[in-house]
């Protein structure tokens, strides 16, 4: 058996391979990890209805056009290692699919709340951290997803100008699947290798359960007539799809 270097030669002084070293070699090789595959886990990063409050500010106008509100605000919360096995394996990789909640909801001041407004230019970036590094000192890992499609939210009958928040509910016509908007991944692209090796520290239960930090925060744009300058905009993100490949 060889990984590339040296074929293991048949020796009557070698013992036999146990079943854990022919695994431990098939690891090396990649090639436990092509049988073994995917594996589902559960909200990893502990996002699931966690709320994000994001205060817009006007971004600029013109006469008779829909005004662009912008903001770039996040929360901090804390959640506990996830109690899943790697075997002994390095991860190859993490997805993470993030949902939002397909109702947001619009604080004043304002005006007057449109009756629709285009979420634009989203991205989410989250940042992990936790104490169980070496010596106890802190480690952490950052990255970030982007949604390409326009997100449109129309504005809920009940609503009027007197109150102090509005409901918005999304457009499906806007043709984005809300269950998995964001993807976060971690070790598909080799730059994020050292990423995807520091999360897995951070999230997994290693014997010793230590909180981990999460801080999500989001950049947004929104188009609108009138505009949601000055408004606070809360966001509810919901648990996706998660896997980790061994």
């Amino acid at each position: 058996m060889s990984c590339g270097g040296t074929p293991l030669k048949a020796n009557k002084l070698v013992q036999p391979l146990t079943t854990l070293t022919i695994a431990a070699a098939l690891s090396g090789c990649g090639l436990l990890s092509n049988i073994i595959g995917e594996r589902e886990i559960g909200d990893p990063f502990g996002l699931d209805n966690q709320e994000v409050a994001i205060l817009l500010s006007a971004e600029g106008s013109a006469a008779n056009l829909a005004v662009q509100a912008e903001g770039q605000e996040g929360t901090s919360f804390t959640f506990p290692d996830e109690d899943f096995d790697l075997r002994g394996f390095r991860g190859d990789y993490i997805k993470s699919e993030v949902g939002l909640d397909p109702t947001v909801t619009v604080a004043k001041p304002v005006r007057s709340y449109p009756e629709t407004f285009t979420m634009t230019d989203m991205s989410m970036t989250l940042t992990l951290s936790d104490e169980g590094g070496e010596n106890g000192a802190t480690r952490s890992v950052e990255t970030t997803s982007a949604l390409d499609s326009d997100l449109v939210f129309t504005k809920r009958a009940t609503c009027t100008d007197a109150d102090l928040s509005c409901g918005y509910t999304y457009d499906e016509a806007s043709g984005v699947d809300l269950a998995a908007a964001l993807l976060l991944e971690l070790g598909v692209d080799p730059s994020t290798d050292v990423a995807l090796e520091k999360a897995i520290q951070i999230i997994q239960l290693d014997g010793e359960n230590s909180p981990n930090t999460a801080t999500v925060s989001f950049a947004v744009t929104t188009d609108s007539t009138p505009d949601l300058a000055g408004s606070t905009m809360t966001i509810t993100l919901k648990e996706g799809k998660s896997v980790v490949k061994l």
